[in-house]
């Protein structure tokens, strides 16, 4: 398995038009395939992003992550579900990431949420060097989109956000299904910056205080890409 297609926002895309064709045979596909999900190659989509988005970007899959690097037949390699290892092996060659072991170290780790099959996502807390808070997570796109209530304004200048319209939310949920009539399997990457941690008005766990509930920070999150 390996990253073929993806998308930043609602309009910065990247994909292997061979690796995503749709079936010949199958007329829903052929529609979907109307909207036009690979715009560019990977290499010329990933040098038009901002630094701080690819930072953003990289952190949610090698932070973000189960999967570890080790040593299968005498090769090194990522070690994990089929998903987490395409993701690692797409920050490593696309997105500058070291070894995963390196990433991790230096990351300031303040809270981790396991994959959990209800939810269908997982998730991690981070301390940014200006002393705030992001909550990094991913999981199914259609269920990661409606814990969305903003979308990333435009990656290729900044992180920053803007409201999800209407229409951005229609716009992401057809290009999930028309990555699905493409036999792709998608996942949502999702993020949020506090101010503190645990946040103002969040529950935190009985046995840690320091932990915070996920079921109240896992809302007005912003779509970072699919």
């Amino acid at each position: 398995m390996s990253v073929v297609a993806g998308t930043l926002g609602t309009t910065s895309r990247f994909g292997d038009r061979k690796a995503t064709a749709p079936d010949p045979t199958d007329p829903k596909a052929q529609q979907d395939a109307a909207i036009d999900v690979d715009d560019v190659s990977t290499t010329e989509f990933i040098n038009t992003l901002a630094e701080d988005v690819k930072i953003l970007w990289k952190d949610s899959i090698a932070i973000n992550s189960t999967a570890f690097e080790g040593e299968e037949d005498g090769k090194q390699t990522f070690i994990g579900s089929k998903t987490e290892t395409a993701l690692l092996s797409f920050g490593r060659d696309h997105l500058g990431m070291g070894p995963v072991s390196v990433e991790r170290s230096n990351a300031q780790l303040i809270q981790m949420i396991p994959f959990d099959s209800g939810r269908k996502c997982m998730g991690v807390v981070v301390q940014l060097q200006n002393g705030t808070y992001r909550l990094l997570v991913k999981g199914a796109s259609e269920i990661m989109l409606g814990h969305c209530t903003k979308i990333i304004r435009d990656p290729t200048k900044a992180v920053t956000e803007a409201s999800m319209s209407g229409d951005n939310n229609k716009s992401l949920n057809q290009i999930i299904d028309t990555y699905a009539t493409r036999s792709l399997r998608t996942i949502g990457l999702l993020y949020r910056d506090f101010e503190q941690w645990p946040p103002a008005g969040a529950r935190t766990q009985p046995d840690d205080p320091q932990q915070a509930e996920f079921s109240d920070v896992l809302k007005d999150m912003t779509f970072l890409g699919v």
